[in-house]
């Protein structure tokens, strides 16, 4: 899951989002999407449920949904 579910774009600033994943994944790359590009990718060693990630994004860069996955 994760956190925020919803996004306000007429705010300053950047937007932390938070989330944990269900499984053990190694060796994947996180990557956040807005409208089809990629706004933000990072190459994982290993990713845990155990863990809460969070991954800094620039509110100018989100003009649309938000989509986060791993590839």
């Amino acid at each position: 899951y994760a956190l925020p579910q919803r996004i306000h774009t007429g705010d300053d600033g950047d937007i932390q989002i938070f989330l944990r994943v269900g499984d053990v994944y190694k060796g994947k790359r996180l990557v956040v999407e807005c409208d089809g590009k990629e706004i933000y990718s990072r190459k994982t060693m290993i990713l845990s449920p155990g863990e809460m990630e969070n991954v800094k994004i620039k509110r100018s860069d989100v003009q649309g949904d938000v989509v986060v996955r791993l590839k």
